[in-house]
This record gives structure tokens, C-alpha cells and sequence, in this order.
């Protein structure tokens, strides 16, 4: 199932701020999140963000329409400029309370694998958050594919292949309460989930009960810093997913990339 548009096409959207172009991998990005480009008190080819900065769309740069919202003003997250570690970019920002719906969406049915690439810092406290999210088909609990943070503090990537599989995956890397490019990978075909952090492979295992394709079925529901319950307290500057395993070569591009504008090494 292939989604997206070509990734060395220029996006052509208008707004403040020139617009980004990812490289070219050999396929098309399903999502693409960047709230660099947001600014508050208007409305730009990147997101809205009222006034005081409290942000209400996060734009799918990819042009799949595929938008991350959020209608209630004290769960909107707070977009933040100038953010340390970062080259100074700008970020989303929740206290534990504020998320945002991206819906039931036509992603990983019936695929052989999901990459997940996120640049963010979350605050755990010691406690389970998933601030990239996506459900099976049959729950909208039920995660398919996800990054987390584990109560040790350390970065996952997890989800299950069937609808009616048990959840697992994979743990690895440093601290998440400092800025990181984390790469989740979750090859169903193989039965092998991956994570990286700033380009360097953490932990791989074979986490996965049976190897082939996902459930034919949509995911439910998605959802960024956090479906209820699971909320981070913490900053989320860009999300990119793929519906598929990218090749090793492929995630070290992509992750060079975020590496170079965010200036995280």
C-alpha cells in the first residue's frame, strides 16, 4: 500500500516560511510534521496558533491532508521559539495535559513495515508516554505502531503486526529529557523492530510473534504527544512517517537531515 506524494517534490504551500523538501529515499513520506514553520497569531502553510500561541492544526506537509489537531484551547499544545538545542527552532510544547488528533487515517494496512522519525525531549518522571501514535484497526487503544518513553527514561519503538497480537518492541539509547532524532522501525515482514538515536543504532530484537504484512485494517485513531493517559510533558519540534521499513541507508539520510537543522549530533 503506498502513500504519499514523491519526496524530492518541491511543496509549493505559501506561508511565511520557505518551504522544506525531504530528500529522496526511494519513497514517499505518509506524514510529515514540522512546527518550525507555525506562528503565532497566524495561520501559515505549516499550522494555526492563536495569539498567545496555543496551536490548533499542525499542517501535513506531505500534502496527504493527513492534519494533526487539537479544537479545545487548554489541550492545544504551546508553541515555543527559540527553543536551546535545537538551532533555536521552534517547538510544540504539552505539560502533560495538552495533545493533538490526527484521526482514523489509511496508514499501515496491510504493510510490510512503519519508520518513525521524531525530534523532540520529554520529561518522564518516570512514567509510560507515547507521543507518536497510531492504533490498529480493530482498537483505537490498541497501539500498531508508536515512539515511547519507558519508565527508565530511554526512547521505544513498539506496536504489534495483527490487530489481535500482544504489544512489544524495542528499548534503547541515553536520556529522553534531552533533545534526540529518534527513529523507530518496525519491519513486521521480518518480525524485527528497531530503534536509533541521532543516527546510531540503540537495540533491535525480534519482538514480533508471527513475520508478514499487518492487519488489512486502518488505524483507528493517531495521535501526537499522546493519547489520553499517555501524555508527555515535553517538546516535539518534527515528525516524519513512513509506510514502510526503510533501508539502513535510507534512515541514516533522513536522520542526517533532521541532524543538520536541528543541529543535534
Amino acid at each position: 500500500m503506498s502513500i504519499g506524494i514523491g519526496i524530492g517534490t518541491h511543496l509549493n504551500m505559501g506561508g511565511g516560511v520557505g518551504m522544506p523538501t525531504l530528500p529522496v529515499v526511494g519513497t514517499a513520506a505518509a506524514i510529515w510534521y514540522r512546527f518550525n514553520g507555525i506562528a503565532a497569531g497566524q495561520t501559515t502553510a505549516y499550522g494555526i496558533a492563536d495569539g498567545s500561541g496555543n496551536i490548533s492544526q499542525v499542517i501535513d506537509l506531505t500534502g496527504n491532508g493527513r492534519h494533526a489537531t487539537q479544537a479545545t484551547g487548554i489541550l492545544q499544545p504551546l508553541l515555543v521559539s527559540g527553543v536551546a538545542g535545537t538551532n533555536l527552532r521552534k517547538v510544540g510544547r504539552s505539560n502533560g495535559s495538552q495533545l493533538m488528533a490526527i484521526g482514523a487515517l489509511p496508514l499501515l494496512n496491510n504493510v510490510a513495515g512503519v519508520t518513525i522519525f521524531m525530534v523532540g525531549k520529554i520529561n518522564t518522571g518516570g512514567t509510560l508516554t507515547i507521543p507518536v501514535y497510531f492504533s490498529t484497526g480493530t482498537a483505537a487503544g490498541s497501539s500498531r505502531a508508536d515512539i515511547r518513553t519507558e519508565t527508565t527514561n530511554v526512547w521505544s519503538a513498539k506496536g504489534r503486526r495483527l490487530d489481535a497480537d500482544g504489544i512489544d518492541g524495542i528499548s534503547g539509547g541515553s536520556s529522553t529529557a534531552a533533545f534526540k532524532v529518534v527513529t523507530g522501525k518496525n519491519d513486521y515482514a521480518n518480525a524485527i523492530a528497531y530503534i536509533y538515536e541521532n543516527g546510531a543504532l540503540t537495540g533491535t530484537d525480534n519482538p514480533f510473534l508471527t513475520a508478514g504484512n499487518t492487519s488489512a485494517t486502518n488505524s483507528l485513531a493517531a495521535w501526537l504527544f499522546g493519547p489520553a493517559g499517555n501524555i508527555c510533558i515535553g517538546d516535539i519540534a518534527e515528525v516524519i512517517v513512513y509506510n514502510s521499513a526503510l533501508s539502513e541507508a535510507n534512515i541514516l539520510t533522513v536522520q542526517s537531515y533532521l541532524n543538520t537543522f536541528y543541529g543535534i549530533y
